[in-house]
């Protein structure tokens, strides 16, 4: 809806919200965008939103694709770089008005053949070898389902309705069946691993290139990792993804975002634009593979969503320097599972104890112990600022419990059976008490 001219026209409907106005040769970029939004184009019907957004007047700080910069005479000039598309806006009294607007006509057709950060379903063919589809309005055939795909909006891969759709998120990678195969090495390894996975596949957010696998989260430097909501190179993807979120919560959709390596960025910051939207994810959860990014970010994003978490919320090898270096700033998950055991109460003392159990999947067993049971009880004791000193001191708690019961534990085919069987009644019982 516009009204136009040679020289102008209005963004969004007349009358609702604050008027914005593109001007020049800005206009007719708008125009063209509204041509293809007429034909269905996904991508430009999402940045078409997304500039309809400046009537409301929230324009500023909490969008994280936005820079911001005042010039002399106090004119605000804002910065926007979204996928395919930057716009240059100026505030006048009142409103709005876009100064630059420089359209990537080709973008969806990139985003088509990969070239671009895109949604894609990836599925397994009858010869057993996977493949992959950019999701648009199109219809998949899967072994004896028919898939119905929408441009943007994540499918799920099971007719059971109490199952989410999976939504695998990762590092750049130069092919997509590259990260069809890590997506899906991932998420079996995630607790919304099913049998149907193989069979139906899953969803894909891919975005192209080499990566940076030798950086932090794919980040320059370790302050980018431990706070990856304002890093400028993530958010192409980013964007994306905070749209699928969106549509997936608008429609009803349940879904799963499974993380793994750098992709935790994207998806920590994809939380924080939506959060900037003033939107809710109440029928999404996430889970965070072996991140490169503080979790504890992640966390406190999903519940001002309004996320429902599944019990474990991430997994690290501290065998990989850049894993450990990401955790420190979350005490390799020891904070974000303290403040689930005292704030949520479906999250059990034993989930606490498992989940830091695995976060530092790679230390020695007994300090991983003594870091469950010792943090666990420093928490109740002392507050947060107890727990590093509980880390360290971990081992040292643990070593006699563990010594007059290692022959005990010997009696069980598996660390994680006399895990299940002899210690998690005992750690329950005694980190229960803590909790009255």
């Amino acid at each position: 809806m516009s009204q136009a001219s040679s020289n102008f026209t209005r963004v969004g409907v007349p009358g609702a919200g604050k008027p914005v106005y593109a001007v020049g040769r800005a206009a007719r970029a708008y125009v063209d965008i509204q041509e293809l939004c007429k034909k269905g184009n996904y991508w430009a019907t999402m940045v078409q939103n997304e500039l309809v957004r400046l009537t409301s007047g929230k324009l500023g700080h909490n969008h994280v694709y936005v820079k911001r910069q005042t010039f002399p005479g106090g004119v605000e000039t804002f910065f926007l770089k979204l996928p395919g598309c930057e716009a240059t806006v100026k505030e006048l009294p009142g409103g709005y008005y876009i100064a630059h607007l420089e359209v990537n006509d080709d973008y969806f057709a990139l985003q088509e053949k990969g070239a671009k950060p895109g949604m894609h379903y990836a599925y397994k063919k009858p010869d057993s070898t996977w493949a992959f589809k950019f999701l648009n309005k199109a219809q998949l055939a899967i072994k004896d389902r028919i898939f119905n795909l929408q441009a943007g909006l994540p499918n799920s891969h099971s007719m059971d309705a109490a199952d989410n759709a999976l939504v695998s998120i990762g590092a750049p990678e130069e092919e997509i069946l590259t990260a069809v195969d890590l997506g899906l090495a991932h998420i079996k390894n995630s607790p919304f691993n099913d049998n149907k996975v193989g069979d139906y596949g899953f969803n894909l957010m891919y975005t192209p290139g080499t990566g940076d696998k030798g950086k932090v989260g794919g980040c320059i430097s370790l302050r980018e990792a431990l706070n990856p909501e304002y890093v400028e190179r993530l958010m192409e993807t980013s964007y994306i993804l905070a749209d699928a979120m969106q549509q997936a919560e608008k429609a009803g959709v349940k879904v799963a975002w499974v993380s793994h390596e750098a992709g935790s960025a994207y998806l920590t910051q994809a939380m924080s634009i939506v959060r900037s939207r003033g939107l809710m994810l109440s029928k999404q959860t996430i889970y965070l593979s072996r991140p490169l990014t503080n979790p504890d970010k992640a966390y406190n994003l999903s519940q001002e969503l309004g996320m429902t978490l599944n019990a474990k919320l991430s997994h690290n090898n501290f065998n990989n320097l850049n894993e450990l270096a990401a955790g420190a700033g979350n005490l390799w998950g020891v904070t974000t599972s303290i403040k689930r055991l005292r704030k949520d109460d479906s999250y059990k003392a034993f989930d606490y104890c498992k989940e830091v159990w695995g976060s530092i999947g790679s230390a020695g067993n007994v300090w991983k112990i003594g870091v469950a049971v010792t943090s666990g009880v420093a928490a109740y004791y002392g507050g947060l600022s107890a727990v590093v000193t509980a880390v360290g001191a971990g081992a040292g708690v643990t070593v006699p419990f563990l010594v007059d019961n290692m022959r005990s534990m010997a009696q069980w085919p598996s660390n994680q059976a006399a895990i299940e069987g002899m210690v998690k009644p005992k750690l329950e019982a005694w980190i229960a008490g803590f909790r009255k």
